[in-house]
């Protein structure tokens, strides 16, 4: 088989869905002449790591790997949190909102999840993990000022979800944009 473009995520519950679509209506609204690709509902998630082309016989190795760190961290709770940007708001590409993990569960799961990619060959991530949902991606960074700073102002409801499995998604590149396909689903320990 052909090798395939996979990433890692975590899946989102309907009801953080439904806050994060009204948010990007609100901004939609608000800006109908800024130019962005908003996030679609079906699409939204917590990236954990992006992995590009890989092969079926890596890909199987991955899945074992992830079944081991299902094995060793427990599911947790996330919270809405901040609304923010990347890289800075005079000038922004993305727009997302924040995710709080009081525990902090997420981050010994997360290093255990970069070290088996790194020891898989994938290359160590150089920025720090954290954890967001893209909503949008900024077509004319130069044009987006005043709404990121909207975006930024806005109060998100903190609801709390629980994460309890890790997701290999195939994404396909195609005219109208990415199709994500689940691939596998490797459940954590129950809390």
């Amino acid at each position: 088989m052909s090798e395939r473009r996979i990433f890692l995520a975590f899946d989102i519950p309907d009801n953080v869905r439904a806050i994060c679509d009204n948010h990007i209506q609100n901004l939609r609204n608000q800006f109908p002449d800024v130019r962005i690709g908003w996030e679609k509902s079906e699409k939204q998630h917590i990236t954990l790591k992006f992995l590009g082309n890989t092969g079926s016989s890596l890909l199987e190795k991955l899945q074992r790997r992830l079944s081991e760190i299902g094995e060793k961290h427990s599911s947790f709770t996330l919270r809405l949190s901040r609304p923010g940007v990347f890289p800075r708001a005079s000038r922004p590409r993305v727009l997302w909102i924040g995710l709080e993990d009081r525990p902090n569960l997420i981050q010994p799961m997360y290093a255990d999840l970069e070290k088996a990619c790194h020891e898989l060959g994938w290359a160590n991530e150089t920025r720090a993990f954290r954890p967001h949902i893209t909503i949008g991606r900024v077509r004319d960074p130069d044009e987006a000022a005043a709404l990121a700073d909207a975006h930024i102002g806005t109060k998100i409801e903190p609801v709390e979800f629980e994460i309890a499995q890790i997701v290999i998604y195939e994404s396909k590149l195609e005219s109208t944009g990415s199709v994500y396909s689940r691939l596998a689903s490797i459940r954590l320990r129950a809390a």
